[in-house]
């Protein structure tokens, strides 16, 4: 991915596109076998580099709000697009500048 992903990271996210719903730390710390600490650093990533959506929401039980993640396929299939055309672009400016054509 051109995001500078580790291999956690992509498979965080990878674990959110199978998901397909909204889901807390917990169920994605089970299902890709990493701690939640873990999950909640690359949770962060991920949503700082618009490939996952954060909602904050009210607890239950009135202590801290929990926060659910999710993929909009629609949004990071546009986004991957843009980013793979100017990765493609910077690639053919930088082959022009080595080669001299």
């Amino acid at each position: 991915m051109a995001y500078g992903l580790s291999d956690a990271e992509v498979d965080v996210f990878y674990a959110l596109v199978e998901l397909n719903k909204k889901v807390d730390t917990d169920e994605v710390a089970t299902r890709v076998k990493l701690s939640k600490s873990r999950i909640s650093l690359i949770l962060k990533k991920l949503s700082s580099v618009g490939l996952v959506e954060k909602e904050k929401v009210p607890s239950e039980k009135g202590g801290r709000p929990k926060f659910l993640y999710e993929v909009k396929r629609e949004k990071v299939a546009k986004t991957l697009k843009t980013k793979g055309v100017e990765v493609c672009e910077d690639l053919q400016k930088a082959i022009s500048e080595l080669l001299k054509v």
